[in-house]
This record gives C-alpha cells, sequence and structure tokens, in this order.
C-alpha cells in the first residue's frame, strides 16, 4: 500500500502582522504630514489676516499728540503778556502742534510750517520793529492754511471751528503794533488751540 504524504500548512499569523505594521506605517505617514498641514495653515491664516477697519482707524492716535496740549497750556497762561517774544514763542508751539497733528494723519504740510517758522523767528531778531504784526498774521495765514487741510480732508465737521480761527486771523490789523492790539493776537491763539482740541477730541470719527 503506497504511503501518503501530507503536506504540513504553513501559518498565516506573520502575514497578518506584516499587513498591520505596513498599514500603521502608511497611517502615521498620510495622517501626520495632514495634521501638519492644517497647523501651517491656521498659522498662515493668522499672520496674513489683514488690519480690519477699526485697526486701521486707530492707527492715528492723536490723544499722543502732547505738542496740542503744551501749547494750550502756553497761551492760556494768564501770566503771559503779549509781546514779540511771547507771539513768537506761541506761533512755534502752534506750528509744533500742527506739524505733529498732520504727521499722525499722515498729511503733508511741510511747506505751510516751513514758512511760517521762518517768520515766527524773524520776530524776535528786531524787538522794536514795527512790522511784528504783519509779520504774525503772515505766519498766522499759513498755519491756518495748513489746519485748512487738515480740518477739510478729515474733519469736515468742524467747518465752523476752522471759520471762526480764519475770523480772528482777518482781525489782526497789520497797521497796528502789537501791542495795540493784544485782544485780536490772542483771539487767534486761543481759536487755533479750540481747533486743534477738537481734532484731537474726534479723532476716530475722522472721514
Amino acid at each position: 500500500m503506497a504511503e501518503i504524504k501530507i503536506k504540513k500548512k504553513e501559518p498565516i499569523w506573520p502575514w497578518i502582522l506584516g499587513l498591520l505594521l505596513i498599514g500603521a506605517i502608511v497611517y502615521f505617514l498620510v495622517f501626520a504630514d495632514d495634521s501638519t498641514d492644517d497647523v501651517d495653515d491656521v498659522t498662515t491664516t493668522k499672520t496674513e489676516q489683514p488690519m480690519n477697519q477699526d485697526e486701521m482707524d486707530n492707527s492715528n492716535d492723536l490723544k499722543n499728540v502732547s505738542e496740542i496740549n503744551d501749547y494750550n497750556i502756553y497761551v492760556s497762561n494768564p501770566d503771559m503778556d503779549v509781546d514779540h517774544e511771547y507771539s513768537s514763542e506761541a506761533l512755534k508751539r502752534l506750528i509744533a502742534a500742527t506739524s505733529a497733528t498732520a504727521n499722525e494723519l499722515q498729511i503733508d504740510i511741510d511747506a505751510d510750517m516751513s514758512a511760517a517758522n521762518s517768520l515766527a523767528n524773524e520776530i524776535k531778531k528786531d524787538p522794536e520793529s514795527l512790522m511784528h504784526a504783519n509779520k504774525i498774521k503772515d505766519a498766522a495765514h499759513k498755519i491756518t492754511k495748513a489746519l485748512k487741510t487738515i480740518q477739510t480732508e478729515k474733519f469736515p465737521q468742524l467747518t465752523s471751528q476752522y471759520t471762526e480761527v480764519e475770523t480772528a486771523v482777518s482781525n489782526i490789523n497789520v497797521d497796528t503794533p502789537t501791542l495795540d492790539q493784544k485782544s485780536a493776537l490772542k483771539a487767534f491763539f486761543n481759536k487755533a488751540g479750540n481747533l486743534l482740541t477738537s481734532i484731537q477730541n474726534n479723532d476716530g470719527q475722522s472721514q
């Protein structure tokens, strides 16, 4: 009688383990990369998010313009007499406050401010000169022109206050000695300070 040989089956569990291992590797590679990409996407989105309108409006902060406060304190001092030295210093402080405001609002008024500053310097050169009122008014005109640029471009709601400044300038008489029209000069300095303060207080409501 012939002998029948029975071939022993090989175990399949090594194959199962191998397939599970390969599957685990593939899963790790695919989903780990996807998770990393998600993090990168979130980071990129946060970094590249554009500035919203409120943030843009607040990028210029006129509350930090200390020159406006310095000017108002100077011209409101009751112990200061309106002479050539006072007028020159008041004009310089007004120029500084106007320039700082324009810089915060990114408005170019450099030409007017340069001309006004030159006139303010000339006032102190000759204390006995009868041309002080003329130079003060010329400087005031340059400053008022710059204030008009700021008010028109950014604060149309303050037109009436600008008009008060313009009227105050027109009331300065070039044929009258400075010491004989102190009230007219003080009126201009005060009206200009009021306008700058209103501009500062209306920051965030500019057009």
